[in-house]
Parts: C-alpha cells; structure tokens; sequence
C-alpha cells in the first residue's frame, strides 16, 4: 500500500507558467492587431510595458490562487491493485484505476525537472476521450523517488498478489533493478537516422511559412530585404540567363545537393539530442523503452498491451537496408509530435532478432500472399498511363505558353521516370497473410510499412471491389485495429479477392 500524498509543488509552476504564456501571447495580439505602420512606430512602449505587466501581476495572484487551490486538492494513493486519484476544489472527483487496466506508463523528465530533481509521471489506460490532461488518466509532477515508488509499486503488484506479497513477509517496495539492456542506439545509428529521415521540402515549406510570417510582420522589413538582395538576384539571374542548358542544371542540382546537405546535418543532430541514449529492453512482461538527452523519456509498456508492430522503410532506408521499427500501444505515441519507436534504425537482417528478443509474441515469419499478375494492371498499368496523359497534356499547353519547354519537359521526365519506379515497387512489396497469432499487411512503394498486427487486436478486416476490380477478381484490404487514435487501419490494395475467407478464417478461430 502507498499512503495517500500530493504532487510536487512544480507542478504549480509549471501551471502558473503556461497559463502566463497564452496571456501574453493574447495581449500582445490584441495590442498589434489593429496597429500598422505610423501607427506601430508612434506607440509608446513604456506605457504598453505598463500595460502588459500589470496585467500580469493580476492574471499571477489570481491564477496562482486556484492552481494553488487545484494543486491542494489533488491526491494520488495505491492500494491492493488499485491506483487512486483524488482531484476537485468545489466538486469532488476520485478515479479509481485497476493496474490491470493500465497500459503505458510513462516517466519524463524536461530540463527544469532534472534541475529540480523531479518527473512528470504518467498513467495511460486506453481511455483516451475520458482522459485528463494530455489525453491520459493521471498526468502530475512527483519527486522523481516517489515517481519511481509509484511506478514500481503498479508493476510488482501487476506482476504479483497482494496477499502472495503478505506470506512472503515482503514489507518494502522493490526498488527496482536496471533492466538488461537488448539493444542501445550508438552514434552511427542517429547518423543513419538522420541521414534517411531528412526532408528537404519540410525546409522548403519552413522558409517559405518563414517569408510570410515576415510579410506580415512589415512589409518595410521584406521591401528592404529585397532591395538588399536585388543586385545579386539580378546579376545571378543575368548568369544564367546567359549560360546553357548544362550549367543551368548543374546549378540546379548543385544547390538541392548543398540544401540536402545542410538538411541531413540538422536531422543528425536533431535525432542525436532527441533519442541520445536510446535503450530497449523486456522486463517481465513489459517492455521498457528510455531516450533523451535535453528531455528524458522513459516509458514502461505491458507487451500484451502492444497492438502491432509497424516497420517503416523509406526509399534511402531501403537501398541501404535498413528499417525503422514502431509500436503500436495506448499511451505510447499519442502525444504531439512524440514517435512511438520500438528503435530508431536497425539493419534488416537483425529485425527478426530484436523482435524475437523484445516482443516474441510477434513473428516474422508470417506466411504471406504477394500481388499476382492481375494486380499488375491496377499497381503499375494505371497509375503510369494516366501520369503520362497527364503529363503529355502539360507540355503541349507549354509549347503554347513559354517561349521554351525544355525544363518542363525534363521536369515530367523525372516525374515519369517516379511514378514508374513507384508503382513497380507497390507491386512489389504488396502482401498480406496469416498465421492465425498475427496478421501482416505490407504495402507501399518508396516508402514501405509493414503491419505485424496481433489477432486479439483486430477489429475488422474489408475487402472492397470497384467496378474495375471485380472482372479482375481484385480487392483492397482494410485491417482495422486498436491504435492509440482509437482506432488504425492497414491498407493493402489490389490483392486476390479470394483471400478473405482465409484471413477470416484464422481471425474466427
């Protein structure tokens, strides 16, 4: 049993500071909005530094107040198999949680919180619309030695009975051992991460949200910029107006190769300091997963609580053969922008391995179908005839349009040369299959996701039939499966339509 206590108190700050920030975001925003130009610049900033911060100091006392007053009412105890969380100021609430029910639970630590010696803990139990912040049950702020006490007590009481625990005379709480360890990210992990993980067009869409986000700001500051850049912009354009075909494409493809370039570097350094320490280990029956460098994430999964198993290849990850692994688990992976990785990057031929070592109730040695030759037509036939139209017709209207058509010709060349190399891959990778534990469902073409989805898991498998796919015995499969979204779904189209009654064959059984 652990007696009934509060949070630490930074949760209070943690609150107050939040609450702050939206507040100053707002006055600011309402301060500006309405003011252009002479008006921004005949401002007097002392009295709006006034403004904005005795505005502050009343928004401080009185938020502080109810946040003090959320943070008293606020208790969390276990007992027997049960967590208890205890919140309200005017109307009472207690949430009673059984472990058994819990999924994830979560151990995080930002910057502030290694400072202050404290972790945010987490208790995910699946019910995400009836959540409380965060989307999960219990989301607080704890000394990082009651964090570990909690999270000890939930899995040896999860693993063990209260009155086994009793006969045994085990009066105090294991603290806990370092799990061993399967597998550890090393430096040539994040750079191969990094390296197949880089986008250069999310840079691109950054300057440009960048550009606009300056525009509206001032014009003044955009107009300047530009008169700035005019003579170079003017005398680069004058090169290359001037030179030929050749070099205008090497120029081309000299600037995309130094815009890659800097975009890989970002992303090794990004993967680097997000996943620096990246360990994976099963404990018992769950499975621990620890990363973070600035921000320290620590989560403990029950495996017969993980769904699926998803396998992630992007094009670059194919050619040099490797593959990034996800779970699929309630509680691990639903917030902004976290990735629910089983690991960054692995080789291929070491997948089997640490899937047999981690989570064994999963295989990959899964009897599959692969696309026929009747697929052929709907993977590859059709979606290059009807680019080539398209395309075909976007250079005719060029010849009419520009005084010369060459670099969109060569434009629509490269994209043929995609989409053919596309829809061969889909035809390739395409599978689904069996084996009456798990289901697999395999599709993509430059970037592949195989789906190694537990049985128990599956709610529903749909096989549609166009009027196109019918003559052709053809059909694209839907798996619908729990997810941490509630729901997911794997798609693999353009199959034999006569692989429905074998899959629900097993999922009957």
């Amino acid at each position: 049993m652990l007696e009934r206590r509060r949070c630490h108190p930074l949760y209070i700050v943690e609150q107050l500071a939040r609450t702050l920030l939206v507040f100053v975001v707002a006055l600011f925003a309402s301060v500006f909005s309405n003011l252009e130009g002479e008006d921004i610049r005949a401002i007097d900033l002392g009295s709006i530094w006034g403004y904005v911060i005795g505005g502050l100091v009343g928004l401080l006392a009185v938020t502080a107040f109810f946040i003090w007053l959320g943070w008293r009412n606020k208790y969390v105890s276990a007992q027997d198999n049960t967590l208890i969380y205890e919140s309200g100021i005017l109307v009472k609430k207690r949430m009673t949680i059984p472990f058994s029910k819990i999924n994830t639970i979560d151990m995080g630590r930002n910057v502030f919180q290694r400072i202050f010696g404290t972790c945010r803990l987490k208790v995910d139990t699946g019910a995400i619309d009836g959540g409380a912040e965060q989307n999960t049950e219990m989301n607080l702020v704890f000394s990082l030695k009651d964090a570990e006490e909690f999270r000890n007590y939930i899995l040896n009481r999860a693993a063990q009975d209260e009155q086994q625990l009793r006969s045994e005379g085990a009066t105090a709480i294991d603290a806990g051992t370092e799990p061993r360890w399967a597998l550890q990210a090393r430096f040539s992990d994040f750079l191969m991460y990094g390296l197949t993980s880089s986008s250069v067009w999310k840079v691109l869409c950054t300057l440009l949200v960048a550009v606009c986000f300056l525009a509206e700001i001032s014009t003044s500051i955009l107009d300047s910029a530009f008169s700035a850049a005019a003579p170079f912009i003017e005398s680069l354009w004058n090169f290359i107006s001037g030179s030929g075909i050749l070099m205008l494409i090497l120029m081309v493809l000299g600037m995309f190769f130094v815009l890659t370039l800097v975009c890989n570097i970002a992303s090794i350094v990004y993967a680097a300091i997000r996943f620096y320490g990246f360990r994976v280990a099963r404990e018992g029956d769950n499975v621990v997963v620890r990363y973070g460098l600035i921000s320290l994430k620590n989560y403990t999964v029950q495996a017969e609580n993980v769904h699926a198993i998803k396998v992630k290849q992007n094009l670059f990850q194919q050619l040099i053969g490797r593959c990034s692994v996800e779970m699929v688990s309630i509680g691990y992976g639903n917030e902004e922008n976290e990735t629910n990785l089983l690991f960054p990057i692995i080789k291929k031929d070491r997948l089997a391995w640490l899937i047999e070592t981690v989570l064994p109730e999963y295989s990959l040695e899964v009897e599959s179908h692969k696309a026929e030759k009747r697929s052929i037509r709907f993977l590859v036939v059709r979606p290059v005839l009807w680019t080539a139209l398209l395309l075909a017709g976007g250079i005719v209207g060029a010849y009419f349009l520009m005084e010369s058509a060459t670099l969109f010709v060569i434009a629509c060349a490269v994209v043929m040369l995609i989409v053919i190399a596309n829809s061969i891959m889909k035809y390739r990778s395409n599978a689904i299959g069996c084996d009456g534990k798990v289901v697999l469902a395999r599709s993509g073409g430059m970037r592949v996701t195989s789906h190694l989805i537990r049985v128990d898991a599956v709610q529903s498998v749909t096989a549609t039939s166009g009027i196109f796919q019918r003559p052709r015995k053809v059909a694209t499969y839907r798996v619908d499966f729990h997810a941490p979204a509630l729901r997911n779904i794997a798609v693999v189209p353009h199959m034999n339509d006569d692989l429905l009654d074998e899959l629900e064959g097993y999922l009957l059984k």
